[in-house]
C-alpha cells in the first residue's frame, strides 16, 4: 500500500562492526534518487550504531552515526546492516530494542547475515527468509522455525530480508514501489540504468544455472547429486548409478566439460562448505570435518591444508584477525583453481 503523498518515510540504518559499504551506499542513493524524483520528501535516512560511535566497515572506512540505537525514534523502517560474525552483536539489550520497535510498527529487516541478528531475537519465527546462499545450510540449521531459501529477497507488511550483492538494489525498488508507488520505483531503476526489477523469487545462482544448462544433462545431475550429499558422500559408482552415465564416460565427460576429475571436484566441494564454516560459524573442527563428510578429523585436517594452504585453525584465526567479509575467500568452484592433482 502507497502512503500520502506528501509524507516522508523515516529509514533507519544500524550499523554493525565490519558492515559491508557497498549495502549502505546503495540503500541510501536508492532512497535518494527516489526524493530526487519526487516533488517532496519522500524519504528520510537516520544512521546508528550499537553504542553511538563510528562503526568500521569490511573495507576499513568509517561511519559516523547519528545517534545510538537505543535512541533512534520515530522511524517507520529499520535495516540492521552487519557483517560477517554477526553472533559478536548478539546482546538482550539489543534484542529487547529490536521488539520494541516492531511493537511500535516498524518494518524490520536485514542484509545477508543480519538475519542470523532478527532470527536470534525471535522476529523471523515462521517466515519466509533468505540470505546469501553459503550461509543459508548454517542458518538454516540453527533456525528450523525459519523458512529459509536462495531467493533474492523477501518482503512482507512487516518483515524484509536480503540476499546481499546486487539484489539490494532490487529489494529498494520493491520497497520505494510499496511505499510510494510502480512508477517512482521505475523512476529510480532507470537512474541506476538498471533494466528492470528482478522479482523476489529470482535465483541467486542464475549465472552458475546457465552454466550448467550448457553441459550434458547427466553431468548436472551428478553436480545436483554431490551438493544434495555432502555430509554423506557418496562413492563414483554410485553417482555413476544414479545419473546414468557409464562411470568411465563420467570420467571422460567431468574431465572434458568441468576440467577436474569426478571425485576432485567432490572433494572441493566439499571443503569450501568446510572453509564456509570454518570461516562463519562457530562449530568446532570436529563438528565441521563431519558436516563436509570426514569420518576422521585427522583426514580433514590433511584435505584442508592442501587444498587452502594452511590449517583450518589458521584459517579461522586470520579471518578473525583482519576482518574478511562474508563470500570474498570461497572458490566458486574448483574448475578455477590452476592444479588439477587427484584426491
Amino acid at each position: 500500500m502507497t502512503r500520502r503523498q506528501n509524507s516522508t518515510h523515516r529509514f533507519g540504518l544500524l550499523l554493525v562492526p565490519q558492515f559491508p559499504m557497498y549495502v549502505l551506499m546503495l540503500a541510501t542513493e536508492a532512497l535518494r534518487v527516489a526524493n530526487k524524483y519526487s516533488r517532496h520528501i519522500r524519504y528520510s535516512w537516520h544512521i546508528a550504531t550499537l553504542d553511538g560511535e563510528p562503526a568500521v566497515a569490511s573495507n576499513g572506512m568509517s561511519i559516523s552515526p547519528e545517534c545510538v540505537f537505543n535512541q533512534l525514534d520515530n522511524i517507520d523502517t529499520l535495516a540492521v546492516i552487519v557483517g560477517y560474525e554477526p553472533q559478536q552483536a548478539y546482546s538482550p539489550r539489543l534484542f529487547q530494542r529490536l521488539h520494541q520497535l516492531n511493537d511500535r510498527g516498524v518494518r524490520i529487516g536485514c542484509v545477508d547475515s543480519g538475519a542470523f541478528l532478527l532470527a536470534k531475537a525471535g522476529l523471523l519465527n515462521h517466515l519466509d527468509v533468505t540470505l546469501h546462499w553459503q550461509a543459508v545450510s548454517m542458518f538454516a540449521e540453527e533456525f528450523p522455525a525459519c523458512a529459509v531459501s536462495e531467493r533474492l529477497f523477501t518482503v512482507s507488511e512487516k518483515r524484509f530480508t536480503c540476499a546481499g550483492g546486487a539484489a539490494i538494489l532490487d529489494l529498494m525498488l520493491t520497497l520505494i514501489a510499496r511505499d510510494f508507488g510502480e512508477e517512482l520505483a521505475l523512476q529510480v531503476a532507470q537512474d541506476f540504468v538498471h533494466d528492470h526489477i528482478r522479482p523476489a523469487t529470482g535465483d541467486q545462482r542464475a549465472a552458475l544455472d546457465h552454466r550448467w544448462a550448457r553441459i550434458d544433462p547427466r553431468l548436472a545431475r551428478i553436480i545436483e547429486l554431490m551438493e544434495n550429499n555432502i555430509e554423506s558422500p557418496l562413492t563414483a559408482e554410485e553417482l555413476a548409478e544414479q545419473s546414468g552415465m557409464p562411470r568411465r564416460q563420467m570420467e571422460r565427460s567431468f574431465k572434458r566439460e568441468i576440467g577436474q576429475t569426478t571425485m576432485r571436484y567432490y572433494l572441493q566441494r566439499r571443503l569450501n562448505l568446510a572453509r564456509e564454516l570454518v570461516l562463519y560459524s562457530r562449530l568446532s573442527f570436529r563438528e565441521v570435518s563431519l558436516a563436509s563428510g570426514f569420518n576422521s578429523l585427522a583426514s580433514f585436517s590433511r584435505a584442508y591444508r592442501h587444498v587452502f594452504g594452511e590449517t583450518a585453525r589458521q584459517d579461522r584465526a586470520g579471518n578473525r584477525l583482519h576482518g574478511i567479509d562474508a563470500g570474498t575467500v570461497l572458490q566458486l568452484d574448483a574448475s578455477h583453481r590452476s592444479s588439477d592433482k587427484s584426491s
